[in-house]
């Protein structure tokens, strides 16, 4: 199954509804319950036993501006929600990923906080050094979290899970972007492409290659330009 939670209507609100794509069937369905909470903005990852987790996000009224801390665990099977242990903060537009051993981690604004779906217990947060809305992260081989960007910011930082710690990256981008996205090359580079520029609202056609084997010796260059921005 492929599994669309929330997002924003025509008429600019959150929604609680949820899709489910039957790649066999290739049609898609609407399950008898959506989610617990309307919310847009928010992460999803699929843990191992296929439950989708749903977290954070923007959802309605004072919730537009402050963000959500409710986190919820969807069943595509069951087609049912359930709420469990919310975010020890509220985190508008967060970003999430799994760990090899089928954690959470979850990455918004100045905190990264891990997520155990066996206890739905969430582990104290590792401290940001910059406050990251709007960024992007991925997991890199070994269990490191990249993050870079969000509004404002032009950094990169590399989340350690095991030392519950993040080091800043000894280099920058050249612009502060947000809503950028980063793709995990075989050669162990990390490619950042696009994004919008926080202070003149442009978006961007520009990439580049950025190399983190060792954060204290990290480098970044030009890649090559998209077709349109």
């Amino acid at each position: 199954f492929a599994v669309l939670t929330g997002g924003i209507t025509q008429i600019g609100l959150a929604t609680n509804l949820v899709q489910i794509f039957d790649l066999h069937k290739f049609s898609w369905r609407m399950p008898p319950q959506y989610l617990q909470m309307a919310r847009a903005g928010h992460a999803q990852v699929t843990l191992t036993d296929g439950r989708i987790l749903v977290v954070g996000g923007r959802g309605i009224g004072k919730q537009l501006a402050d963000g959500l801390s409710a986190a919820e665990i969807f069943d595509p099977l069951e087609g049912s929600s359930t709420s469990v242990t919310p975010l020890p903060r509220r985190v508008p537009i967060p970003t999430a990923h799994v760990l090899s051993d089928g954690r959470v981690i979850v990455i918004g604004q100045r905190s990264a906080f891990v997520f155990d779906p066996s206890t739905t217990i969430w582990r104290p947060r590792i401290r940001l050094h910059q406050v990251r809305r709007g960024h992007a992260s991925i997991l890199l081989p070994g269990g490191a979290v990249l993050v870079a960007g969000g509004e404002g910011q032009r950094s990169f930082e590399l989340i350690d899970e095991q030392q519950q710690e993040s080091r800043l990256l000894s280099v920058k981008l050249p612009l502060a972007l947000d809503d950028l996205r980063m793709v995990a090359l075989s050669d162990r580079r990390v490619w950042v492409i696009g994004g919008q520029d926080t202070w003149s609202g442009d978006t961007t056609n520009r990439t580049w290659f950025v190399d983190v084997e060792d954060a204290e010796s990290a480098t970044i260059r030009a890649g090559p330009v998209l077709g349109v921005p």
